[in-house]
């Protein structure tokens, strides 16, 4: 369209026009944008300060872990590297930091272990493999192993292992202890017992008041001779050992656990293949150092007793014997295919007569399972006991036979 004149006031005017109301020599102007805004480079940041960035670091919350660290016997990838795995002994100090302790326990051989003192705080991480070591725990402690499977500590059948005689606490866990002895050479006098180590559990020993935490433990083919043939409790300690197994184990009294005027709690473990040469083929219960009859106590929870023997020419017991002011409580566990030629096929209680010392304790098998034990009447005897020794039997799931006039419940 071109210009036209208006009229206006009296006035023309012209007035240029076109299709689109705009000049077309004109262009229109473009819309306007805005400039995203860049952030600046940031640099990469090493939050645990030690000297590795967190793009390589992967874990920059802990500044022990790093491409170049060590990698230790932790369970963690110190290294930054999934291909390395852990190995050898390292110890934790609760104030220094970590140590490789591996060349200390490798030291060990077969006919001449270690004996390693731990007097300050930490943890002692025991990885896969087998050390021929012994340890003197004298601080708090725990000993991490890789799984009883896995991390085996070995006595060479000449020494002894874990030994906790001072008023600590410490726990153990994730270890088989093997083929551990008393140090002290037979014969032994039963009324002349020895005050020396060796005369105790070899394989885990507690007592002056120590408190010791275990669980997922093997003990095998260890040898106490005297009192407890792989774990002794005594002089006030306070034992808490769970989900474990005891496999063979020898002694005088207790061929794997004994119990002198301490207490020990004990669930879900199972205690097969012990002998004893006078009583109490698994378990032994009771004070006879220096006959000071202090009172002790077992409780066991979810425990399995089998094929445990007490031999002939002492007293009995084939899996237990609970002796003096003492206390043997079972729960909802089982005695099977025990024996001695004696009395008391699963246990035997026994005060050795009337006026030789205190008399009184307590048994109760609550919801305990007794099957195929034996003793000297060739019955399916079960418990023999001896007057002054209270007991309750009445959630057994099998009859009970008691040698004496105070009578038991079936």
């Amino acid at each position: 369209m071109g210009p036209r004149w208006m009229h206006t006031s009296g006035l023309w005017v012209l007035v240029a026009c076109s299709g689109q109301g705009t000049d077309p020599g004109t262009s229109p102007s473009p819309p306007t944008t805005s400039t995203p805004t860049v952030p600046a480079p940031q640099p990469d940041v090493d939050a645990d300060q030690d000297g590795y960035a967190a793009s390589v670091d992967c874990d920059d919350a802990d500044p022990t872990v790093h491409p170049d660290a060590a990698e230790r016997c932790d369970g963690v990838d110190n290294d930054c590297d999934p291909s390395t795995a852990d190995a050898g002994v390292a110890w934790q100090d609760a104030t220094d930091g970590w140590e490789d302790v591996t060349e200390r326990f490798a030291e060990g051989t077969a006919d001449a272990p270690v004996s390693i003192t731990l007097d300050e705080p930490g943890t002692l991480h025991v990885c896969a493999g087998t050390w021929y070591a012994g340890l003197q725990l004298d601080a708090d402690v725990d000993v991490v192993g890789a799984g009883s499977e896995l991390s085996v500590l070995d006595g060479g059948d000449v020494a002894h292992g874990i030994w906790v005689d001072a008023p600590v606490s410490v726990s153990v866990q994730g270890l088989t202890l093997q083929n551990f002895v008393d140090t002290v050479p037979g014969p032994y006098d039963y009324y002349d017992f020895s005050t020396q180590r060796g005369t105790y559990g070899p394989a885990l020993h507690c007592a002056e008041a120590a408190e010791v935490v275990a669980r997922d433990l093997v003990f095998a083919s260890n040898e106490g001779h005297v009192v407890g043939g792989s774990v002794s409790v005594r002089d006030g300690c306070e034992l808490q050992l769970s989900d474990s197994a005891f496999v063979g184990g020898d002694a005088m009294l207790g061929g794997h656990l004994a119990v002198s005027g301490a207490h020990a709690e004990v669930t879900d473990t199972t205690f097969e293949g012990g002998r004893a040469t006078l009583a109490g083929g698994s378990v032994f219960v009771g004070e006879v150092f220096s006959y000071a009859y202090a009172a002790s106590s077992l409780t066991c929870s979810g425990c399995l007793f089998d094929d445990n023997h007490a031999e002939a020419g002492g007293f009995g017991g084939g899996a237990a014997f609970v002796f003096y002011e003492s206390t043997l409580q079972l729960n909802q566990g089982a005695f099977t295919n025990n024996d001695t030629p004696e009395d008391g096929g699963a246990v035997l209680l026994n005060t050795f007569g009337a006026g030789s010392g205190p008399t009184g304790g307590v048994v109760d098998f609550a919801g305990t399972w007794f099957d195929g034990n034996q003793d000297a009447s060739g019955a399916n005897d079960l418990v023999a006991v001896t007057a002054g020794m209270a007991h309750d039997f009445t959630s057994s799931t099998r009859s009970v036979r008691c040698d004496d006039a105070v009578g038991c419940s079936d």
